[in-house]
C-alpha cells in the first residue's frame, strides 16, 4: 500500500496539513503515517531527565492518539493510520521515517512560531527540502484538498535532462493529472535564449503532453501567483537542487518563507 508521512507538532497549521494529508490518503487509498518529533536541542546545559522524557513521550502519544481518532472520524474509518513519536533532530527523524516507510509523498505545513518551541516548520522546512530525497508537499494555511487534476512544473530550463521523470509519472498517474510547464524569464531576450531548451524538455516529457507557458516577470513569486490564479493549477511542482529555480526563490525571501498563492500547495522533488 502507498503511504503518506505527515509530521505534526500539533499546532493549528500543522494540523491543517495533517487534515489535508488524510483527505489525500482517502482519495488515493494510501496509509497515513503521523509523525511527531520531540526535537533534540542543538545544545543544552542540563539534559532531559528520564522522568521529563517519559512525560513528553506520554503527552505526545496521547495527542497523536486523539488526532488519529479525529482523522478516522473525518474519513469515516476508510483509511489506515499509524502513529510514531521519536526523539531527535527533525531532519534525521523524517529521513529515517521515510527510509522505513518509503512514502510516495511527505506532507508538511508552513508557519511562523516562537523559536523557543521544540519543533516547528519555518526556515527548517527548506533544509528538509534540500536534503530529503522524497517528494515533499508544502500545504499553505488556506489550502483545501481537492482531487489534483492540473500540475504546474515551474522550471528554469536548466539541467533539463536531470528532471526526475519517474516521479512525475507516478504523480501524474496517481492523480490522473495533466502537466503544464511554467518558465519565467526576466526579459524577452532571456526567453528567446531558452526556447530551444523548452522544446527539448517538452519532447522529453512528451508522454505527459505538456503545455509550455512563458512568462516575463522579474518577480518570480508574483509571476507564479498570477499564473496559478489564471490557470487554476491544483499544485505547483518545483525541482529542488543547488542553484535551482527553487533556491533562487528562497534566497529572494529574507524571511525564507515563500509567499505563493495561499490556496495552492507546492510540491518539491529532488532531481
Amino acid at each position: 500500500m502507498k503511504s503518506i508521512i505527515a509530521p505534526t507538532n500539533f499546532s493549528h497549521n500543522s494540523i491543517h496539513a495533517v487534515n489535508y494529508a488524510a483527505d489525500m490518503a482517502l482519495s488515493v487509498n494510501a496509509e497515513l503515517v503521523l509523525l511527531h518529533i520531540i526535537q533534540m536541542p542543538v545544545s543544552f546545559e542540563v539534559p532531559l531527565t528520564e522522568y521529563e522524557y517519559e512525560g513528553m513521550l506520554q503527552g505526545a502519544e496521547e495527542e497523536l492518539a486523539k488526532l488519529k481518532k479525529e482523522l478516522l472520524l473525518r474519513t469515516e474509518d476508510e483509511i489506515t493510520i499509524s502513529t510514531k513519536v521519536v526523539y531527535g533532530t527533525m531532519e534525521r527523524e523524517i529521513e529515517s521515517a521515510c527510509s522505513l516507510n518509503k512514502p510516495f509523498i511527505v506532507i508538511i505545513g508552513t508557519e511562523r512560531v516562537n523559536v523557543a518551541e521544540r519543533f516547528f516548520f519555518g526556515s527548517n522546512t527548506f533544509t528538509i527540502l534540500k536534503n530529503l530525497h522524497f517528494p515533499v508537499l508544502i500545504v499553505p494555511q488556506n489550502a483545501i484538498y481537492r482531487h489534483i487534476r492540473r500540475i504546474g512544473l515551474a522550471s528554469d530550463l536548466k539541467d533539463i535532462y536531470e528532471i526526475p521523470v519517474e516521479i512525475l509519472r507516478v504523480m501524474a498517474e496517481l492523480f490522473d493529472a495533466s502537466l503544464d510547464i511554467i518558465h519565467i524569464s526576466s526579459s524577452k531576450e532571456e526567453q528567446l535564449k531558452n526556447m530551444a531548451a523548452a522544446g527539448i524538455l517538452k519532447k522529453r516529457l512528451k508522454e505527459f503532453d505538456p503545455e509550455i507557458h512563458f512568462i516575463i516577470n522579474n518577480n518570480i513569486e508574483e509571476a507564479i501567483n498570477d499564473y496559478t490564479e489564471q490557470h487554476h493549477e491544483d499544485l505547483i511542482l518545483v525541482i529542488s537542487r543547488k542553484h535551482s529555480f527553487w533556491e533562487s526563490l528562497i534566497h529572494k525571501s529574507k524571511s525564507r518563507q515563500i509567499a505563493l498563492h495561499p490556496n495552492t500547495p507546492v510540491l518539491a522533488i529532488h532531481e
